[in-house]
C-alpha cells in the first residue's frame, strides 16, 4: 500500500468509510479504480454506515426495553409485599446483568446518612466483597473493644487515685 499523504492512497486502493471511521480498505488489484468503481464504493460505504447506525439504534432500544422491564419487575415486587432485602438483592443482580458488568455492589447509607455500607453484591468477586465487609466490621469491632477496655482501665486508675 502506497500512502500519498493525508490519508490518500494510490489509485489501486480506496478507503471505504463507515460512520466516519475507515472500516475497510479495498484494493483494485492490478488496475486502478475508475470513477464508476469509486461511486459504487461510496454508495456501499454509505449503505454500510446506515446499517451500522441502525444496529446501534436497535441495540439502544433493546437495552432501554430491558431496563424498563427490570424496573417494572422491581415495582411489582415492592407493591406485592416482597421483603425489601429480596428486592434490593434483585436490583443488584439486574443492574449487573443489564449493564454487562462483572460485579455490582449496592451500598446503603447508615441511619445518620454519614457513611455507606455494602449491603448486596452480585457477580464475580461478590463473595470477596462480602468477606471484605465482614473483615472490616470485625476490625472495627476489635478496635472499639480495645478502645473501650483502655478507657475503662484509665477510668479505674483515675478513680483509684481519687480515693487516695
Amino acid at each position: 500500500m502506497q500512502h500519498l499523504g493525508d490519508g490518500v492512497v494510490d489509485g489501486r486502493e480506496r478507503p471505504c468509510l463507515v460512520d466516519p471511521w475507515p472500516a475497510l480498505l479495498l484494493s483494485g488489484g492490478r488496475r486502478e479504480f475508475t470513477e464508476d468503481d469509486e461511486a459504487v464504493l461510496l454508495a456501499l460505504g454509505a449503505a454500510a454506515g446506515v446499517a451500522v447506525d441502525n444496529a446501534r439504534l436497535y441495540q439502544a432500544a433493546r437495552r432501554s426495553q430491558r431496563w424498563m422491564q427490570a424496573s417494572a419487575e422491581v415495582t411489582t415486587a415492592l407493591l406485592s409485599g416482597a421483603k425489601p432485602g429480596e428486592v434490593l438483592a434483585r436490583i443488584t443482580s439486574q443492574a449487573r446483568d443489564l449493564s454487562d458488568a462483572d460485579l455490582a455492589v449496592l451500598a446503603l447509607p447508615d441511619d445518620e446518612g454519614r457513611c455507606l455500607t455494602v449491603a448486596y453484591a452480585d457477580g464475580d468477586g461478590a463473595q470477596a466483597v462480602r468477606l471484605s465487609v465482614y473483615e472490616d466490621r470485625d476490625r472495627i469491632a476489635r478496635d472499639l473493644h480495645d478502645l473501650v477496655i483502655q478507657r475503662l482501665y484509665a477510668t479505674g486508675c483515675h478513680c483509684r487515685e481519687r480515693r487516695r
